[in-house]
């Protein structure tokens, strides 16, 4: 019995390192991939009098793009603990 608890213990230890490890990639890939994307998004669409504002954390990532007051675009990228999802909306035509 003492054998199955430290494997079970020692198992647990694992998934415990692997999630650790995975939430610091998460992290990683939202600071160093999706929200510089969505900075140069917001940067360009500026050059055509768009406001934009972009929002972000360890594990997600949103832009809000508006012409003169109203919301035209919004994108949001969400990583809940083990995938990630992609959200699209576009409120108005350009």
């Amino acid at each position: 019995m003492e054998g199955f608890f430290h494997e079970k213990q020692k198992k647990a230890q694992v998934d415990e390192d692997k999630l650790k490890k995975t939430k610091s990639e998460v992290a990683r890939f939202f600071s160093a991939v999706v929200i510089p994307a969505f900075e140069e998004i917001k940067t360009e669409l500026e050059k055509y009098q768009r406001e934009g504002n972009v929002f972000g954390g360890i594990d997600f990532a949103s832009i809000v793009i508006s012409y003169r007051g109203h919301t035209e675009f919004l994108s949001s990228i969400i990583s809940p603990r083990n995938f990630a999802i992609t959200s699209i909306s576009v409120l108005s035509s350009m």
